[in-house]
């Protein structure tokens, strides 16, 4: 029977009284009433009370000054994300996110009743809950991007703002409006079944507040990454503290932070990529896993198994197998889709008709055609893209447009009529050159360690599927820096485990974690330069 701590339930207490006020404020458009107050209160604050105190239980990192810093910096970092986001009060006001002062009472009254009630529950709940400290680091990240969710998803995504070519404004009505929309993309065969049945469980009774429950969902999806990305180093080196830096570091990165917080296909896409690793790397090989896995990855985005397929097959997948594999993903794919079609008529076209295929490859761009650009030009666009914007944010190309009846803006890496690429100026300069020393030295350890190397089956996979983003990339898209979620796990576990033979290094640890502290203040700028340029655009509707 594990020991029950006074102290450490009221710090539990404490930290769930502060999550529990954020969702509860998050979702005030909806509770809108006394009894809405204290039953919500009752429920958020009760179980968040119980996982809290459960996770600290498992502290046995506290033994290293560093994981009490890193983990002490999260808090800070959401403070700073709140102050961010509220010097633009077009986009948001603090009611959007706290009890209106008539439930203040009720909501403090009901959260001490619900402590009483978590504490009769932890001493008759006999659960050690390992990776506590993963679970802390998915839980900030959660929050994070829950008020950065609440500040850039607006209506204006649909008729005024272009965030990087997301399509994030229609993706909202498609997969958390009661009615949908249609896709009209081959490549998202199954997303109204994977990701929509999630967000309407979580917005069906928000009624014409849904979007709330689509940033919910979008959010616990963020953090539930950052999450796997410490599982997933952290059974590869056995490190808590290297574990959480580089999962820190996809966290920060500006590919996370700002498609992590958008109702985009991109972040459930990054999860089933991840997670599909996750399961290569404990060596799973039965199909009634892999299967299931590889059509989550199929349907959100059907490029995406090939980066499947590349991780089995250096991880010593039986070449058979592999067919097998692939032919059970495309049958069940196909007929999935066309369960899809059945369930919302007209809203998909199918990935196996020559017709809406041929439409996917109007994204197809060759060398020579118009608008004009040479293969120095693509490589030079695809490989800044890949190794630097993804983590390191540029200073973004701001191009406004009279288009009736709003002037628009489109924000952009890459300006294929100009040919102008998004720069690194002044102090960004400073994380760009650590991140491409953290980078080339992942590079040059990954050689001089290429036949000894433990990780080297995974690294390997991870390679393939950079180098298949790489190569696809070429010719698909223009602005590259919206796929990045797609690549950003695989390249900062590459890192990880290339450099895994330091992962119990002091001093690397210490660099390591100022070159995280660097790039995240460096993506927080780039978050406040994107808001800084939509604020009048948001107001303008």
């Amino acid at each position: 029977m594990a020991k029950h701590s006074i102290s450490r339930f009221l710090i539990s207490s404490l930290i769930s009284l502060c999550f529990s006020y954020i969702i509860i404020g998050f979702l005030n458009p909806v509770l809108d009433s006394t009894l809405a107050i204290i039953i919500s209160t009752l429920i958020v604050m009760t179980i968040a009370n119980v996982l809290v105190y459960l996770s600290l239980r498992d502290m046995k990192w506290r033994s290293n000054p560093l994981n009490i810093i890193l983990a002490l910096s999260l808090p800070v970092f959401f403070v700073a994300t709140i102050y961010i986001c509220l010097q633009f009060p077009e986009i948001l006001v603090w009611e959007y996110i706290s009890i209106p002062s008539q439930y203040f009472l009720t909501f403090i009254l009901t959260a001490i009743l619900s402590s009483f009630i978590s504490y009769f529950l932890v001493q008759r709940i006999n659960i050690e809950i390992k990776n506590g400290l993963g679970i802390y680091l998915g839980g900030m990240f959660f929050f994070i991007h829950l008020i950065l969710a609440r500040t850039l998803n607006h209506p204006a995504l649909s008729y005024n703002v272009v965030l990087f070519e997301a399509d994030a404004g229609p993706w909202m009505e498609i997969l958390a409006s009661p009615e949908s929309a249609p896709i009209n993309r081959a490549v998202h065969p199954l997303s109204l079944i994977i990701i929509r049945p999630l967000m309407r469980l979580a917005s069906f009774w928000m009624g014409e507040h849904y979007p709330l429950g689509a940033m919910l969902v979008v959010s616990a999806t963020a953090g539930l990454c950052v999450f796997m990305a410490y599982l997933f180093i952290k059974r590869a080196t056995d490190s808590n503290s290297y574990a959480f830096l580089f999962a820190m570091l996809l966290g920060f990165s500006a590919s996370h932070l700002l498609f992590g917080s958008l109702t985009e296909n991109y972040i459930f896409g990054a999860a089933s990529l991840i997670f599909f690793f996750l399961l290569i790397q404990a060596k799973e090989n039965r199909f009634s896993v892999l299967v299931p896995a590889g059509l989550i990855l199929f349907g959100i985005t059907i490029t995406n198994i090939a980066q499947g397929v590349i991780g089995l097959f250096f991880n010593k997948f039986n070449f058979r197998r592999l067919i097998q594999f692939c032919v059970y993903v495309l049958v069940f794919g196909i007929l999935l889709t066309l369960f899809t079609n059945f369930l919302y008529p007209k809203s998909i076209t199918y990935f196996f008709s020559p017709k809406d295929i041929a439409f996917e490859f109007g994204f197809v761009k060759v060398v020579g055609e118009e608008p004009e650009s040479s293969l120095a030009e693509k490589l030079q666009v695809t490989a800044r893209t890949m190794a630097l914007y993804g983590v390191v944010a540029p200073k973004p190309i701001e191009a406004i447009s009279e288009k009736p009846p709003f002037p628009t803006i489109d924000l952009k890496t890459f300006d294929i009529r100009t040919h102008a690429l998004a720069s690194y100026k002044g102090l960004a300069n400073i994380p760009l050159v650590l991140w491409l020393l953290l980078l080339i030295g992942s590079i040059l350890t990954f050689f001089k360690n290429i036949l000894t190397s433990k990780h080297l089956p995974l690294m390997l996979g991870l390679l393939g599927a950079l180098g298949f983003n790489f190569m696809m990339h070429l010719f698909y898209g223009t602005e590259l820096f919206l796929y990045t979620p797609y690549w950003m796990y695989a390249l900062i576990f590459f890192i990880a485990l290339s450099l895994s033979e330091f992962a119990e290094k002091t001093w690397f640890q210490i660099v390591l974690g100022l070159i995280v502290f660097t790039i995240a203040i460096n993506n927080f700028n780039f978050i406040f330069s994107i808001l800084k340029a939509i604020a009048p655009f948001y107001s303008a509707l």
